[in-house]
This record gives structure tokens, sequence and C-alpha cells, in this order.
């Protein structure tokens, strides 16, 4: 059988998206513009977002070097020691001072970090992943897709037409509510039993009252 959308939960979506709406705003956004700030630096990408703000040593030191492995004599430079020996453009050091201090910082490590895998960069601009915006979008999303929600559903579609038919013929103020909310079906139809076991049957009482 094929699933039907039952409804979604958006208060709760719109929560989730708006925790990385708010890292990339919020938070990361201000440092992408330092970036763009800072002369002979290449363009960043998306694939750049996590190792920018996790490993911003090695990240630039990959960067501005292209990837080449520096050594001395048989000995392989660490990435801190080849940052210190470039040629660092001018602003470079403050944000790398900058995102080096995040990790000191509890909203990075509590939250921000988590989210950098679910940011685009479009335009210079963070964003988030449509990708994930839809995950979120299919995990609160809810479904008839067993063969009793399809039963149910079936049945449901029967009776509405009945349903709305009967309750145009009533006047439902002489019915008396149960418990101060007013209910006309379970006064027209009377209920007994809990759960599965619950059965209904008519209230002649009810007819002569409000028909």
């Amino acid at each position: 059988m094929d699933k039907i959308l039952a409804y979604k939960n958006t208060a709760t979506i719109n929560q989730w998206i708006g925790q990385i709406k708010e890292t990339a705003n919020h938070f990361g956004q201000k440092f992408i513009d330092q970036y763009k700030t800072i002369p002979g630096l290449p363009e960043l990408e998306t694939a750049d977002i996590e190792n920018l703000f996790m490993n911003p040593r090695s990240f630039f030191v990959l960067k501005l070097t292209k990837g080449e492995v520096l050594k001395v004599g048989d000995l392989t430079l660490s990435s801190e020691k080849v940052f210190d020996l470039l040629d660092r453009p001018v602003g470079l050091d403050d944000l790398v001072s900058s995102l080096e201090a995040l990790k000191h910082d509890r909203d990075f490590r509590g939250t921000y970090a988590a989210n950098l895998k679910y940011l685009d960069l479009i335009d210079s601009q963070l964003v988030v992943k449509q990708s994930r915006v839809d995950e979120i979008t299919e995990m609160f999303s809810y479904y008839i897709e067993s063969e009793n929600q399809h039963n149910a559903l079936a049945l449901i579609n029967d009776m509405l037409p009945k349903i709305n038919q009967l309750m145009a013929l009533c006047n439902t103020s002489n019915l008396q509510s149960i418990e101060g909310i007013s209910i006309p079906l379970e006064r027209i139809f009377k209920g007994s039993g809990g759960g599965t076991a619950r059965t209904y049957e008519k209230d002649l009482k009810s007819i002569v009252d409000a028909f």
C-alpha cells in the first residue's frame, strides 16, 4: 500500500532547522566574511567549512602550500611549524586566533560544531543544506501506512458524508455537555467500554432532544 502523508510536526521541523540557521547566521558567517577580507586566499567551498573551523592552521597550510608536503632532510614538518614559516597575508593571524579560540567556546563545542556538516556555502553565504532540510522534514512527517491505518481511513471516508448529513440536522444546543465540553456525537451515540472493546449504540433521547 502507498503511504499517505497524515501531518508534519512543523514546529519541531522549524526548531531543528532554526538551530542550524543560527549556526550559519549568528555564529559562522562572521568568520566567512573575515576570510573574504584577507588578500591572496583561495575561494572557500562547502567542503572547506568543517576543516576551516576545526583545524584552522592545518587548513591554511594546505591551502597556501597547495597540498605540498614540506620537509627538512628526511623530516616532515608539522602543520604548526609550516604555518609559522609561511609568509602569511595580513589578517590571517587574527582569523586563525579567533578560530582557535572556539575550542574554549561552550556554544561552539555544544551546538555549532555539530551543525557545521549541515551547512552549504553559496555565493560566500552559509546556508542550511537542502538535503538536511529534507531529512529533518521527513523525520517529523507522519504517514498512514499500516494495513490497520488504511482500513481505518477507508471506514472514516465512508462514514464522513453521513456524519456530516446527520450533524447538519442536529440542534447541538439542546444536547447536554459531558464534563463541560459539548461533544454532540458522544451524546447521539452512547458509548460504553474502553479501548478496542468500546462500542456505541444510538441514544433515542438525544434524537428527541436535538432533532
